[in-house]
């Protein structure tokens, strides 16, 4: 279970740091691209317009007795047709609008689902998912404090040390940073930069969630070690 809200709770900081950064990069691209295809339009316009109040004038000033038809005639106002940046342009911004309309979907899904979260919590269903996290993250820093008071009183045994640690690995503990020997059934075999080889009970090691006693800076609860 554990795992399981670990895994949740980095899946949604990721997740909502990626989609609200997307969103904003394809809001700002989407601008950017409506700006210079409005100026765009805005200038062919005008010339269309001007083309064709000269056309009139140029006709009457010239000498040609045969009236020609509108079809025949050069100086005829044609129908507006976009030039080839616009037509250029078009299917890029139909793609970001979809793109911006996928990622709008995500995050309202994802404030849903981080609504409910909040009123399983006994929060309002408009409480922000920032606060329903928080409440979720120390809920599982409290969790582990339950676990780690049952483990060193002897209540229960520690179960989880194999899972999450490997043989190799630098882990940290209350004597400071070891590496992993070898994994006993009480004990993990342990080697420091000042001893060749210790064993260390499951409670000596330093995980998230614990509370720690620091003489610099005081008491303070571990969110992550390295």
């Amino acid at each position: 279970v554990m795992d399981e809200l670990d895994m949740l709770d980095a899946a949604k900081r990721f997740s909502n740091v990626q989609c609200v950064s997307q969103m904003a990069l394809l809001q700002k691209q989407l601008a950017h691209l409506v700006h210079e295809v409005k100026e765009e339009d805005t200038i062919d316009r005008m010339q269309f317009e001007k083309a064709q109040v000269d056309a009139p004038r140029k006709q009457r000033q010239s000498n040609v007795t045969t009236i020609s038809s509108p079809r025949e005639s050069p100086h005829a106002a044609t129908e507006y047709t976009p030039n080839a940046f616009l037509r250029t342009m078009g299917p890029h911004v139909s793609r970001i609008k979809h793109e911006l309309s996928v990622v709008q979907d995500k995050l309202e899904s994802m404030t849903e689902h981080w609504h409910e979260v909040a009123v399983y919590l006994g929060e309002s269903s408009a409480t922000p998912s920032d606060y329903a996290l928080g409440l979720l993250h120390r809920f599982m820093l409290d969790v582990k404090l339950a676990y780690r008071a049952l483990v060193s009183k002897g209540v229960i045994r520690a179960t989880s040390i194999g899972s999450s640690t490997n043989v190799g690995d630098r882990i940290a503990t209350v004597l400071g940073a070891a590496t992993v020997l070898a994994q006993r059934q009480r004990n993990l075999e342990v080697t420091f930069p000042w001893a060749k080889v210790a064993y260390l009970q499951p409670t000596s090691v330093v995980r998230p969630g614990d509370r720690v006693v620091c003489r610099q800076f005081g008491r303070g609860i571990v969110t992550a070690t390295r």
